[in-house]
């Protein structure tokens, strides 16, 4: 076994590669730390003043350096989107990590705060070894906060609370919207909230029309956190997912608003990279991280009892059960074009020769062409064909598609969405 997996802070984490990265350089080897963006690379650069030849530290393109006398791989925080290289060729980070630390005997050290899908799945199955694992006992409070609908507020009257009580103790606040500029309602008859484009023209959950809109846009609800908080809340941070490419920025407080719409998205990933996003957060957090929601929700349940782990268990569950990876390949198709119809009758033409070729006998599932959540993207329309391949049968899959799939679609395997 040479895979590990070590849990802990970003920077207790440096600290420890620090230490590993030694012993390994002083028996004459080199060393390769592979973080996700190039903050945290200078940032890391800054940790090791070695300046040592022998330490390689980069980004994804860092695995194509020559890595003669390699003893040691480090990854960190390998959930990150940036590890996976969108354009042709198109690779993940850490797929490769671990192709050439088993083919070369060379040990790789994967760090997080918890361990990924795909990381948990090595170490149920005795691939990985657990070096360390956090204590979440040790983080701030993690308030999970009930909108109640007869509220008919952006903000539940607790979250307001405890903001004026912290902007009263001059706190330093960040207010998170993962996504700016979106569009939100809440309707004045129940008090449903959520974000929908386009608007609805009734409530989806009363069918009332009495629909209050709000812009998410960062002026917006600093107009709003103004409206409820008086005039410091102009001290407020409204920020987005970035804050979180900064090592060394933190908050006292944290609020995270109207958490539902984030669950609603239809993406297999979609808990998964939920629960690292809170994580990273509470990380950023001094002294309370609070999450605004109008259901229950069993991921924010698991966080509200300091049990990530048990959260990242029921998902691998549930991917196992719907033979998501990592018990399968996943490998999407995606066409795009300025006209939908040619899209259309190439996709259709594509799953025909597919089933044609017989290669079903080697998938669990085979989705028939249809158009992508993101239907459209610069212009062109997009349509994907999804299959979700059986373990051991990828090659023979792959050639397949070499021969039917017409240049102009994208073949990628296990993507990271499917939006």
């Amino acid at each position: 076994m040479n895979i590990y997996f070590f849990g802990d802070t970003f920077r207790n984490r440096l600290s420890y590669y620090k230490r590993a990265s030694r012993k390994v350089m002083n028996r004459g080897q080199k060393v390769l730390l592979l973080l996700p963006d190039h903050t945290k690379v200078e940032y890391a650069r800054q940790f090791f003043p070695e300046n040592s030849p022998d330490l390689i530290i980069g980004t994804r393109s860092a695995l194509f350096s020559p890595l003669e006398n390699l003893g040691l791989i480090i990854l960190d925080e390998d959930d990150h989107f940036a590890y996976f290289e969108e354009r042709s060729p198109f690779f993940h980070a850490k797929t490769i990590a671990l192709k050439i630390a088993r083919s070369q005997n060379w040990p790789l050290l994967i760090g997080n705060l918890i361990p990924t899908i795909a990381t948990l799945s090595l170490i149920q199955s005795k691939k990985a070894k657990v070096l360390k694992e956090i204590n979440f006992q040790t983080f701030p409070p993690l308030l999970v906060k009930k909108l109640y609908s007869e509220e008919k507020e952006f903000l539940s009257a607790g979250t307001i609370s405890l903001l004026k009580k912290s902007v009263e103790e001059r706190q330093k606040i960040a207010f998170i919207i993962p996504r700016l500029e979106n569009y939100f309602f809440v309707c004045r008859d129940c008090g449903f909230f959520a974000q929908e484009t386009p608007l609805p023209l009734v409530c989806p959950k009363c069918q009332g029309n009495n629909l209050k809109t709000k812009n998410s846009g960062r002026a917006d609800w600093q107009n709003y956190l103004k409206e409820k908080l008086g005039k410091e809340a102009t001290n407020i941070q409204i920020e987005n997912k970035k804050i979180l490419t900064s090592p060394e920025v933190t908050y006292d407080t944290v609020v995270v608003p109207a958490n539902d719409w984030l669950f609603s998205l239809p993406d297999f990933r979609l808990s998964e990279s939920l629960l690292f996003f809170y994580l990273k957060l509470w990380e950023k957090t001094k002294k309370n991280l609070i999450l605004e929601t109008q259901t229950e929700n069993p991921l924010l349940e698991a966080l509200k009892k300091r049990n990530p782990g048990e959260a990242i268990s029921k998902i691998l569950q549930e991917r196992k059960e719907l033979f998501f990876p990592p018990f399968s390949s996943l490998i999407r198709l995606l066409g795009q074009e300025s006209g939908e119809e040619k899209l259309k009758k190439e996709g259709e033409k594509i799953y025909q020769g597919l089933l044609s070729a017989g290669i079903e006998s080697a998938c669990f599932e085979i989705f028939p062409a249809a158009p992508c959540e993101h239907r459209q993207k610069r212009g062109k329309y997009r349509w994907q064909i999804v299959l979700k391949i059986k373990p051991g049968k990828e090659t023979g899959v792959k050639k397949t598609l070499l021969k039917i799939v017409p240049t102009s679609w994208k073949i990628m395997v296990d993507p990271l969405n499917l939006m």
